[in-house]
């Protein structure tokens, strides 16, 4: 079993997913870093958000 998939339809859709995915991740680390390092939220508040 490979981990990238044949080329064609499926393996575009899996690396679009990969960098959405990826994207995600940063955006939101970079969001509860901002929210609790330049606005000064406590972190629980950042985290029930």
């Amino acid at each position: 079993m490979s981990l990238v998939p044949p080329p064609g339809p499926q393996r575009a859709l899996a690396a679009s997913n990969f960098v959405f995915t990826v994207g995600s991740g940063l955006y939101l680390t970079a969001g509860v870093l901002y929210f609790t390092e330049a606005v000064h939220l406590p972190p629980g508040q950042v985290g029930s958000a």
